[in-house]
């Protein structure tokens, strides 16, 4: 069963003095009241003490310590090493988990990075200057951590417009390439249709130019049908004529005459009929 989960189990918690906090560590934040009162208040702590800085075995029988739990991280103070290595000699000590973020050292980075912020802070909330222990040159910072501020705000302003600003140009990139897309298919119909309608064109020329061939087919044979109707129309009435008049020889010759007239024209322009 853990050592945590025990009946048997009691937390002591120990506290060290201001002097010591303030010879081997630096300037405390909170004096020893509040830290012990501070303390007090943890819901798992069953007893509070005022502890050394380092332990001893006479501290631990005293208050019959029988494990002393910390972080693993050797704590280097006033030349020693380690400060628990006397109880980690002894298999009394407990590790623990460390909880990044959560120390005194940082605390203190975080109030003295924004130690302008601060003061302003509970100036507004009506602290005095005295309190504060700012002096004459306050009022310079003062003013220019005004200025600070709004430099901020405005550069703050200026990287939302730009965000705002990319947005907007993203999307109209994307309706740009989406039109030019529609552009580029409705490019491709038209060259489609433009070809469909060529190919229309040359195939209505060609129909147009075979009819004009065989109108003018019928155009030179129709002259000729007509001729050679005429001239057999000649040689009937030259025949009987010539009949008539009593000479068979003449209207026999005649008539071969101009049937020989419409054969050899029929050979010299390539037509039969």
């Amino acid at each position: 069963m853990p050592l945590g989960t025990q009946k048997n189990v009691e937390l002591i918690a120990g506290v060290c003095t201001d002097a010591d906090t303030k010879k081997y560590k630096g300037k405390n934040v909170m004096d020893q009241d509040i830290r012990t009162e501070s303390v007090k208040h943890c819901k798992w702590v069953d007893e509070v003490v005022e502890g050394p800085w380092f332990l001893s075995e006479e501290f631990l029988t005293k208050h019959r310590i029988d494990f002393v739990a910390h972080d693993a991280i050797p704590y280097t103070s006033a030349g020693c090493e380690d400060v628990y290595s006397y109880v980690k000699s002894q298999g009394k000590f407990l590790a623990t988990q460390r909880t990044n973020g959560i120390s005194t050292t940082d605390l203190i980075v975080q109030i003295v990075r924004d130690y302008d912020d601060h003061v302003v802070r509970n100036l507004k909330r009506g602290v005095d200057k005295k309190a504060l222990n700012l002096g004459r040159t306050w009022a310079i910072r003062a003013v220019a951590h005004e200025k600070e501020l709004k430099f901020k705000d405005t550069l703050e302003d200026l990287k939302s417009e730009q965000k705002q600003v990319l947005n907007s140009l993203k999307k109209l990139t994307m309706c740009l390439n989406n039109n030019n897309a529609i552009l580029q298919k409705q490019n491709q119909q038209n060259k489609q249709i433009q070809q469909q309608n060529q190919n229309l064109t040359k195939s209505q020329n060609v129909q147009n130019d075979e009819q004009n061939l065989c109108t003018e087919d019928d155009v030179t044979t129709t002259p000729d049908r007509n001729l050679c109707t005429e001239l057999t129309d000649v040689a009937k009435h030259s025949y009987n004529l010539c009949v008539a008049l009593g000479n068979t020889g003449c209207a026999a010759l005649g008539y071969f005459n101009i049937f020989s007239y419409i054969s050899m024209y029929q050979q010299t322009n390539g037509k039969k009929d």
